[in-house]
């Protein structure tokens, strides 16, 4: 005797939700992966442009005996009078996520901005626009430099108030 039914070949509802729920797990897991790793990258840009800055800074000292304030790292006459070089316009001034080439006179610089204070309070850069000695009285002999980092796993980093910070100060 010859069967009627017809044998149908697919995959039952099912089946096709199971392989959607694994790729979107695995989709979600690799998004997590790119994403962490876009962090990383900016974080290390970040400590390179702060190092950098650091470098000349420390080569600053060594010629004029004192750190600039922060208005004068900012200001680009001053810079370039006293040969300190950001590079590509002004690039390792920059945060990877910010706008601004301008470093923020803060000890905890907001998201996107690199913060830089002189210390003692009130000090006055060795040197003029020109690069030549202002023979002040009260010249600026520390600094801090910071910058927010986004990997919560950064080994360089500090924690302060609950944030992330990547921080070099003054080896003097």
């Amino acid at each position: 005797m010859v069967s009627l039914k017809q044998k149908q070949s697919g995959f039952t509802l099912v089946e096709i939700l199971i392989v959607i729920v694994i790729i979107g797990i695995l989709a979600g897991l690799v998004i997590t992966q790119i994403l962490g790793a876009n962090a990383k990258a900016r974080d290390t840009e970040r400590k390179t442009d702060v190092n950098s800055i650091v470098n000349q800074l420390e080569a600053y000292y060594a010629k004029a005996n004192g750190y600039p304030t922060n208005a004068k790292l900012n200001d680009a006459t001053w810079r370039k009078g006293n040969e300190i070089s950001s590079g590509d316009s002004d690039k390792s001034f920059k945060d990877p996520q910010g706008n601004s080439a301008t470093l923020a006179d803060a000890v905890e610089p907001a998201v996107g901005q690199y913060g830089y204070t002189a210390t003692p309070a009130g000090c006055e850069p060795a040197t003029s626009d020109t690069g030549e000695n202002t023979g002040t009285a009260n010249p600026c002999k520390g600094f801090m430099l910071r910058v927010r980092m986004e990997n919560t796993k950064e080994k360089d980093a500090e924690t302060v108030n609950g944030v992330l910070y990547y921080t070099r100060r003054s080896a003097n």
